[in-house]
């Protein structure tokens, strides 16, 4: 255990403590991940398409689509500070459609498994200034077939990247919380580091598999 004469390496300090939530703490995290031979997985059970109305300069309605949710945001981070990020999710009905041609845009490396039911979708508007929810959708709970396929992606890309992060959802019930549980102790057992951004629930049971894993 890291204790006053065994500092944590930059991985192990990331992992103890949970990501900030401003932009550029978040980006000073993601650059200690990106230290780890330049690559992480990143596991999101939940990736949300977002539909956004927005006011241009000339005061004209635009509208703007964009891949959503925790996992998309911290591959995106990744992404942009030079890393290579693998991102493991269930994408599926036509938003699915969607969300892969816009995460291929963004350069985001996917590794993606078929849902039977399309992925949640969020339409607000920001025309005004403020956020206005006009709605959102659930985000559908995987089968067990689709379970199994995204926890050896996980597994997999986390073997090959050596970081994992495991993202939280928006929703409670999304994702079995010892779902969360068994991939960190899977990962751990294989030498994986994990950094785990959950809520208090799931973030205490990944601390059992591995006590490095969260805050």
């Amino acid at each position: 255990m890291p204790g006053p004469g065994n500092p944590v390496s930059g991985v192990d300090r990331v992992g103890r403590a949970r990501f900030a939530r401003r932009d550029s703490g978040y980006r000073a995290e993601m650059g200690e991940l990106r230290g780890h031979e330049g690559a992480i997985a990143v596991f999101a059970p939940v990736t949300i398409l977002t539909v956004t109305l927005e006011r241009t300069a000339d005061d004209e309605a635009e509208v703007h689509v964009h891949p959503g949710g925790q996992g998309v945001w911290q591959a995106r981070m990744a992404t942009s500070l030079g890393a290579r990020a693998v991102l493991c999710t269930p994408l599926g009905g036509e938003p699915g459609i969607v969300l892969r041609a816009l995460l291929d845009e963004e350069g985001i490396e996917r590794s993606d498994v078929d849902l039977e039911a399309p992925n949640a979708t969020w339409i607000q508007d920001r025309r005004g200034g403020e956020r206005e929810t006009w709605w959102e959708g659930d985000p559908p709970v995987p089968g067990r077939h689709a379970l199994d396929e995204l926890y050896s992606a996980a597994l997999a890309a986390g073997l090959e990247c050596g970081v994992c992060v495991l993202a939280g959802t928006h929703r409670a019930g999304a994702i079995d919380v010892d779902t969360y549980r068994r991939l960190a102790g899977d990962l751990r057992a294989a030498g994986v580091r994990i950094v785990a951004d959950l809520p208090a629930t799931s973030s205490k049971r990944c601390s059992r598999a591995d006590p490095t894993s969260s805050r």
